[in-house]
């Protein structure tokens, strides 16, 4: 009996300690940033209309939350009309709360301590789009990771998972804290496989080459990768390992900065990345590629090198001229490397403009410039205004061919249906083969360059002085014949063409091989062979991107005279003083002309020109060498024009070139 009474009384005081265990005194956890416009408040248990917004508000001017979102007792998301970076140093204040067991929360009011959310302040780590076959000890499934490289914890509740187009919302109360990572999959990814932080999403697939948005409440990107198959090591890309960035603090980086898992699980998800490493920098500012003109005619958008950032909110920043208004200025899409200017005027046809951007852009890596360039609305190419003006046919094993534009017109032109036509047979122009990819180059400004080829990736370590931003490149750009070919560029019409051969180089070339073809003058007939020569040794044997290395500006303007410059020639190809220019003004067109070499002995030694028409005024070249092709000694030539005009009256100048070593 007594053993009895002993057990109820156990047993009583047992359910008395049960009891009071049961009851928790609610307190505010933690505030958490969520964006610029909204913020999260987690509770110690779970509370009684956590969503009704009137039990909060901040302090400083009483402003209450617009709505509140909860599918967790303990935790709610407060948005505000307000934006909450400009009240940094106010206070969240909760009143009238309580728990689930009536427990009362003491009122209080809770610094909000937080800064605003940048891009690239949380960013995609690692990724794993291809689980066949499957990775090693890691479940087949496809999942990416994220890191937060912020100071502070950020809750990601409701930010938005756009992948490949398809969009995903984060479940409320994901929280990801500073420094540490979060793994994203689907729910049977977490069966198999534990970490202290994850996210369930509806089942979705990575694409083999796609690409993935992290996506805040106040629609900003805070976090783009589009990546490719080709990031992988060779040996693994067939499949069972994720892709992991090297080094975090460049996130916008991309094939460079990515590389397949080291680990032998086949990633490292929820884990610092195994490929880590601060070997990868960025040292190179941002480049404005093109600005394309809106269909409606009252909009820009400006394309970027890489992901680019400026404040959209500085419109007195950006400036047109001629002058024009702008209305408003955003971001394109997640990659950020395309803005969107809209004006409140209509853009002129045929008016050349100037934008610049007087406060710096910058790029990920903090590589910043300013910048200036010309737009316009295109005018349909005609023959003449774009001309071949430079031309590589024979490259080496680590350079491509390239075909180099030059627009001679005052015009902006429209290039988007521009083509490149090509044929190895110099004779059958008619059946002409044509590059057909698509680039995203619209417009071709005055006196503006183009240079198409199929892979630029090694034209500017071969030639250091070419300009990058000036490449278009074009997947099916044909490997032009190394001995002689017919190339042209095609829109309505012909607007220039040109028959290619080897033995218009320099005679003296030892190797022809990665040797451009320049045009001295733009302005010379393109079929004129006098009109080309090899690009100087010292840019490397080709300029693409920028003026020729050959380039001649000889000028004159007084009428019947012959000026020639340089009068002193070294004809060695070292890009110095390599050919003699004659600039020449006849009193009318419909001239025939020879031009004839001699030496002091009065010698002929080479007739340049044959009873060829010439025009009013124009400009012949000579390179030093004989009628045979070789280079004539050191010592005084002449140089002798006779000419005859369409009304019969006859013309004869004379100059003098000294070839020099």
């Amino acid at each position: 009996m007594k053993a009895l009474i002993l057990l109820v009384i156990a047993l009583f005081i047992s359910s008395l300690t049960a009891a009071n265990n049961d009851i928790i005194v609610p307190q505010v956890v933690k505030t958490t940033i969520n964006g610029k416009n909204s913020l999260s408040i987690t509770f110690n248990c779970d509370m009684k209309d956590v969503d009704n917004i009137y039990n909060y508000y901040i302090k400083g001017n009483y402003l209450y939350p617009d709505s509140a979102m909860s599918e967790n007792d303990n935790h709610v998301l407060l948005f505000f009309s307000k934006n909450l970076y400009d009240i940094l140093q106010e206070c969240i204040c909760i009143n009238n709360c309580i728990n689930v067991n009536d427990e009362p929360l003491r009122d209080t009011c809770v610094l909000i301590s937080m800064m605003p959310i940048k891009r690239n302040d949380i960013i995609i780590s690692e990724l794993m789009y291809d689980i066949n076959p499957p990775p090693n000890n890691l479940p087949a499934y496809d999942y990416f990771e994220l890191h937060n490289k912020s100071q502070q914890d950020i809750d990601i509740s409701n930010w938005t998972i756009d992948i490949s187009g398809k969009q995903y919302a984060i479940p409320t109360g994901t929280m990801i804290k500073s420094e540490e990572y979060i793994v994203i999959s689907q729910k049977k990814f977490f069966s198999t496989y534990e970490t202290s932080n994850c996210a369930i999403l509806p089942a979705f697939n990575l694409k083999i080459d796609g690409n993935i948005s992290l996506i805040s409440p106040d629609n900003e990107t805070i976090s783009f990768v589009e990546y490719s198959e080709d990031w992988h090591e060779e040996g693994k890309e067939t499949g069972g390992w994720s892709l992991e960035i090297i080094n975090i603090e460049y996130p916008c980086n991309t094939i460079d900065n990515w590389t397949s898992s080291k680990n032998a699980n086949g990633g490292t998800p929820g884990e610092k990345n195994s490929v880590f490493s601060d070997s990868i920098s960025d040292n190179v500012a941002p480049i404005l590629e093109n600005i394309t003109i809106g269909e409606d005619s009252k909009s820009i958008v400006l394309s970027f090198s890489e992901t680019t950032y400026f404040n959209t909110e500085n419109i007195d920043k950006i400036s047109i001229s001629p002058k024009m208004e702008i209305e408003s200025i955003y971001v394109s899409n997640h990659k950020n490397d395309e803005y969107t200017i809209c004006l409140f005027t209509e853009i002129q046809n045929g008016t050349i403009y100037n934008l610049c951007i007087t406060e710096p852009v910058y790029d990920c890596a903090d590589n910043d410039t300013t910048l200036c360039s010309d737009f316009g609305v295109g005018n349909i190419p005609l023959a003449g205004d774009i001309i071949i003006n430079e031309i590589l046919f024979n490259s080496t094993a680590t350079t491509n061919d390239y075909i180099e534009l030059l627009n001679i017109s005052d015009k902006v032109l429209d290039i988007e249906n521009v083509r490149i036509g090509y044929n190895s047979d110099v004779d059958n122009i008619t059946d002409l083969k044509f590059c057909e990819s698509e680039t995203n180059r619209k417009l071709l400004m005055p006196n503006e360059f183009i240079v198409t080829t199929k892979d630029s990736s090694n034209l500017c370590a071969t030639y250091p002085k070419s300009d990058k931003s000036t490449f278009i490149i074009i997947e099916d750009f044909p490997n032009l014949n190394n001995e002689e070919g017919y190339v042209c560029i095609i829109g309505d019409e012909i607007i220039d063409e040109m028959k290619y051969s080897s033995d218009m180089h320099f005679s003296f070339l030892k190797d022809e091989k990665g040797v451009s073809l320049e045009r001295l003058s733009p302005f010379q007939p393109t079929q004129d062979r006098n009109n080309w020569h090899s690009a100087a040794e010292t840019y490397n044997f080709g300029s693409p991107g920028i003026v020729n290395s050959q380039h001649t500006t000889t000028h004159t303007d007084e009428i019947g005279t012959m000026v020639i410059a340089p009068k002193i020639i070294s004809p060695n190809n070292d890009g110095v003083d390599d050919y003699a220019t004659i600039k020449y003004k006849f009193e009318e067109a419909g001239t025939v002309a020879n031009v004839y070499i001699y030496n002091e002995r009065g010698i002929l030694l080479k007739h340049i020109y044959n009873n060829v028409h010439l025009p009013a005024e124009g400009t012949l070249t000579w390179d030093g060498t004989d009628e045979k092709g070789n280079r004539l000694n050191v010592g005084t030539y002449i140089i002798v024009i006779e000419a005859i005009t369409s009304s019969r009256k006859k013309i004869k100048e004379k100059g003098v070139i000294i070839i020099t070593k």
